[in-house]
């Protein structure tokens, strides 16, 4: 058997995006090349269009070899889809830790945005607590605690450690600057367009909902994203939630001054950044730095300025940040 896989793409310019990561997990990025020859079937040159995802390679070796799938494994072999293209789900979850969180068919691709300022609740569930730069912190030790083992542990405990509401947001992509997002992929195949279709969204997030809860997502997930899994959705109930939901027009502040494109979501985004316990902090400085402009009219100069303050024992930071949130698609 012979399988060649990319664990994600790359942006090279799409939608203005470079790199990876810190934009919303487009197809650019989560439809990766997938080749898989099997010696058994002997289809070649040709293309497949079932739905399929890593998590369904290591079942597909295990069918391979003639070993038993564990029964916490949720991936599918792949062998039915090379011989007749039959599918093995009708629906595909994915994104990364503290995003979005993404669900498609292949037509249709929603991404769940983070619903409060903080991007809360957020934990980290592991035995080995390591960052990809090193360990954590004593800080980050002395709020762990021990969890009950999840469906897929074995039994084992796992410690649970929050995310600090000031870090929640800050690391990869701040799903809650852009908000809930639909694509209709055989339409929009770049995804430039998003559609406003509530009884098509409640539809998928029953979906979502109902994948989460196969995915053994802990109980938080669903508050962070907002959802009742224990709610069947209907347009009716999607229009609530967004007449509920925190925006830029939220604020009374915003509606005081003139605002340019890059300004509304450099707002939106460093007020993220801030975490839920400093949104007050954040309003009151940005009132200050408006009030010595004077001009009315706010743009990426007053960011500047209120980045250092809050950025002050980082300076990179302030290039980095501002930048990353005016890009907004």
């Amino acid at each position: 058997m012979l399988i060649v896989n990319t664990d994600h793409g790359f942006m090279l310019g799409e939608k203005d995006w470079w790199a990876k990561s810190v934009m919303p997990c487009y197809n650019e990025l989560a439809n990766t090349p997938f080749f898989l020859w099997d010696p058994r079937v002997g289809a070649s040159n040709v293309r497949r269009q079932a739905l399929c995802q890593t998590i369904d390679i290591p079942a597909t070796l295990l069918e391979f070899f003639g070993l038993p799938l564990p029964e916490e494994m949720v991936g599918h072999t792949l062998r039915q889809v090379l011989e007749d293209d039959k599918p093995v789900r009708e629906w595909a979850l994915f994104g990364f830790h503290g995003s979005f969180v993404n669900i498609t068919n292949g037509r249709y691709l929603y991404m769940r945005a983070a619903a409060s300022v903080g991007n809360s609740p957020l934990y980290e569930y592991t035995l080995m607590p390591t960052h990809q730069t090193g360990l954590f912190s004593p800080a980050e030790m002395s709020r762990a605690e021990m969890h009950e083992p999840l469906p897929f542990t074995k039994g084992a405990r796992v410690m649970r450690i929050p995310v600090p509401s000031r870090l929640a947001n800050a690391t990869f992509c701040n799903s809650f600057q852009y908000g809930n997002l639909l694509f209709d992929l055989e339409n929009d195949p770049q995804q430039l367009h998003p559609i406003d279709d509530p009884t098509l969204e409640a539809q998928i997030i029953n979906a979502l909902i109902g994948q989460m809860k196969a995915n053994d997502a802990p109980e938080e997930q669903y508050k962070r994203l907002g959802l009742n899994p224990e709610y069947h959705y209907d347009a009716a109930r999607v229009l609530e939630d967004r007449e509920k939901a925190v925006s830029f027009d939220s604020f009374p502040v915003t509606a005081k001054y003139k605002w340019d494109a890059d300004a509304r979501n450099i707002f939106i985004g460093m007020l993220s950044l801030m975490g839920d316990d400093r949104v007050e902090e954040y309003l009151n400085a940005f009132e200050e730095v408006m009030e010595q402009s004077g001009t009315g009219i706010v743009t990426r100069a007053e960011f500047e300025i209120l980045a250092r303050r809050f950025y002050s024992d980082d300076p990179g930071k302030v290039f980095y940040f501002l930048n990353k949130l005016a890009r907004v698609r």
